[in-house]
C-alpha cells in the first residue's frame, strides 16, 4: 500500500500545481481535487489512470474557459456510497457540494 501511494504522489509532483486534495473512495480508487484542471478526478490507483472526472462548476462565479473565475479546488472528501463530494477552495470561504450522477461505488464496480 505504501509503495502504491508513493507512486501516485510522484506522478502528482511531476505536473506542476496538479492534485492538491485526495480522498479514499475504496481499496482501489481515490478522488483527487486537481486545481490545474479545475476538477475532481476519480483515479484507479491499481490501473494507474483516471476512471472519471467532474468539473468544478458549482461556484456562482464560474465561467467555462475563464480560469480567473475558477474556484481553485484544494480539498475533497467523499465516500464509496456517496453521490457527491465536499470540496473546498482557496478563493473563498465556502464548502461546495459537488454532485455525481450515481454513488462513486457504482462507478468503480467495473
Amino acid at each position: 500500500m505504501h509503495r502504491t501511494l508513493a507512486l501516485v504522489a510522484a506522478r502528482a509532483a511531476a505536473s506542476g500545481i496538479g492534485p492538491v486534495g485526495i480522498s479514499r473512495v475504496d481499496s482501489r480508487h481515490v478522488l483527487i481535487a486537481d486545481k490545474l484542471d479545475n476538477a475532481v478526478i476519480l483515479v484507479d490507483i491499481l490501473r494507474g489512470g483516471a476512471a472519471g472526472r467532474r468539473e468544478m462548476d458549482a461556484s456562482p462565479r464560474y465561467r467555462a474557459g475563464d480560469a480567473t473565475t475558477w474556484p481553485d479546488v484544494v480539498g475533497v472528501g467523499t465516500c464509496a456510497s456517496c453521490n457527491f463530494a465536499w470540496v473546498t477552495t482557496n478563493r473563498d470561504e465556502r464548502l461546495y457540494k459537488l454532485s455525481f450522477a450515481a454513488p462513486l461505488a457504482n462507478d468503480t464496480s467495473g
